[in-house]
């Protein structure tokens, strides 16, 4: 095709620019949607999987006791109909399996647990009590190096992990609140305190035999640390358990087991043995995931919506058009164009219409998403998590919407332009 036909395109978009410029509007108004919500949705989908929730490697999954799901409450299938629990049975079973590489145990410290310190930190002691859990020490040391996930006589004799999401926490509620100063992960690490074991003020003295004071020190941060609460190594916690706790007859069963498999590709096969042992997977990331992508979906059918209506006002744009420059048309049929190359410029004329759209509505969604950002983000500067923005924008993704928009366009224009092509010759140089 040569330069005439697109000349002749862009000046039938200058001659009727009023059309032009009401299908560039609808066409930008529905990519502006489409774009803003699918990268809000995309973005909170990623802030909330990674910040809120926590990012753990893609080859591992967390495997906990059967819950049997009663509306608004969950209950341990464990322990109402005397199914089986996390023990070292199961745990010699799932390393059993082929595709899994390594089995990794935790355990819930179930006594009544204080810390007090932060001497350095505020200026003065203060106490609280606090919620722990074990963690087997080969798991933590994917982020702390081992050597560190171990009591330096003299020094410290409990080393304690501690989420990233609890960092976050402190930083964005309790250090405002106190007038401290933010931590860094490299700062907080080191810090030690007093843990008294065996006792809490909201617990008192109940499930320990005696109450004990150690010294605890951070010795890292890791994403399988307790987000609200403390983390020790495994044999530090069922240490403590055999030293504190009231019942003769320790649970010999795990609150859960993570479980790595020898590669990501193996995960889902994986999951399907596990769940045909009649064990369950924690999908609880899964079906937030799912939540938002759903809410991500009907959110974007407005753009669909505004888009669909944006072709309907194409093709009507275009019949119109079409009708008016019949006569124009017949004298290029006259001429000697192929009835091909004037479907070819019909089209060209509607790809372009396409591309100026999709291009304002791409700018538009990001202006968009820029504003709210700067709104809703000076409103929650201090909240837990603060993302640094609420979008996630992508090119490859601007330029599939671009490609959206100029289809859009081209499937307004093409009953039109097949139409033109049909017409006769002689009603199409006859004169109204």
């Amino acid at each position: 095709m040569n330069t005439f036909w697109f000349r002749l395109a862009w000046f039938e978009l200058w001659r009727n620019r009023t059309r032009t410029l009401l299908s560039i509007i609808g066409l930008a108004a529905g990519i502006a949607v489409l774009t803003s919500i699918i990268a809000l949705g995309v973005g909170m989908r990623v802030h909330v999987l990674k910040e809120v929730v926590r990012e753990i490697p893609v080859d591992l999954v967390e495997v906990v006791p059967r819950r049997l799901a009663l509306g608004m409450f969950e209950l341990s299938t464990g322990s109402l109909l005397g199914g089986s629990k996390l023990d070292a049975n199961t745990v010699r079973s799932i390393e059993a399996l082929a595709m899994v590489r390594d089995v990794y145990p935790t355990r819930d410290i179930a006594l009544p647990l204080g810390v007090q310190g932060g001497q350095r930190l505020i200026g003065k002691s203060v106490y609280m009590d606090v919620v722990a859990n074990g963690v087997d020490e080969r798991l933590l040391g994917d982020n702390i190096v081992a050597s560190q996930l171990h009591a330096v006589p003299g020094a410290f004799d409990v080393p304690v992990i501690i989420s990233p999401q609890l960092l976050t926490m402190f930083n964005h509620s309790v250090a405002p609140a106190l007038g401290v100063p933010r931590l860094s992960s490299d700062a907080l690490v080191g810090l030690g305190f007093d843990l008294t074991v065996g006792q809490s003020i909201v617990l008192g003295q109940r499930g320990a035999r005696g109450v004990g004071r150690t010294s605890a020190r951070i010795v890292g941060m890791s994403p399988f640390a307790m987000r609200l609460g403390i983390t020790l190594p495994l044999k530090v916690a069922e240490k403590l358990l055999a030293q504190y706790s009231s019942d003769p007859n320790l649970p010999t069963h795990y609150a859960s087991l993570w479980v790595r498999a020898t590669s990501a590709d193996q995960l889902p096969k994986l999951l399907k043995v596990l769940q045909s042992m009649g064990l369950s997977v924690d999908d609880s990331a899964e079906r937030l995931a799912r939540v938002i992508s759903m809410g991500t979906f009907l959110a974007s059918l407005l753009g669909v919506l505004v888009l669909l209506m944006s072709v309907q006002h194409i093709f009507y744009s275009f019949v119109v058009a079409l009708m008016e420059r019949r006569h124009a048309l017949g004298i290029f049929r006259a001429l000697g164009a192929r009835r091909g190359q004037i479907l070819a410029s019909v089209l060209l004329h509607a790809a372009i219409l396409g591309f100026l759209g999709g291009v304002l509505g791409l700018v538009l969604g990001r202006l968009c998403g820029m504003a709210v950002d700067g709104v809703v983000l000076s409103w929650f500067d201090d909240f837990p998590f603060h993302p640094t923005s609420l979008f996630a924008f992508t090119w490859a993704r601007d330029t599939l919407l671009l490609a959206v928009a100029m289809l859009a366009a081209l499937g307004g224009a093409l009953g039109p332009a097949l139409a033109a092509t049909r017409m006769g010759l002689q009603r199409a140089l006859a004169q109204d």
